[in-house]
Formats: structure tokens, sequence, C-alpha cells
């Protein structure tokens, strides 16, 4: 877990992954579950109204050392969290 923000009212735990390349993006069942129980740790302590949001940010580099990252949000990656 990287960022953890609040939009409106409701919890909003990020992670932000790396990758060099084209390589596709994963977030296995292990790191899934260790961002919902974060999450699920963090709601209840601070009773977030509208419940939570899990979000990965996805930041791609090109393979060569020169250019800019690509950045990507994938909102509400998993949708029992609601």
């Amino acid at each position: 877990m990287d960022i953890v923000a609040r939009k409106g009212n409701t919890l909003v735990v990020c992670e932000v992954k790396s990758r060099r390349g084209a390589y596709p993006l994963r977030v296995n069942r292990r790191q899934q579950e260790r961002l919902r129980r974060a999450a699920h740790w963090l709601h209840g302590r601070y009773q977030e109204r509208d419940g939570i949001r899990i979000d990965i940010v996805e930041v791609r580099w090109p393979r060569h050392r020169w250019g800019w990252p690509r950045v990507k949000h994938h909102r509400d990656i998993l949708d029992d969290d609601r």
C-alpha cells in the first residue's frame, strides 16, 4: 500500500506498480488480499461512510534510458470491496 487518500467520503487505498517495457500489470492474489485486509482495517478505524476503493497506479518506464514514463490509473480493482 503506497497511498491512502480520501475521495469525498470514500477511503482510497492505492498501490503503485512500476515496470520497464511493455510487461503486463500483475497484482497476484497475495497482493490483492494484503490490500483488501489493509483497506478494511483502515475503513474500520476511520469509518468512511461511502466505503473503500482499491486502486492501482501503473508506471511504465521505456525500455531504453530515454523517454518519459507512462502512468495509468486503474480504479476500483476489487469490485467486492464496496
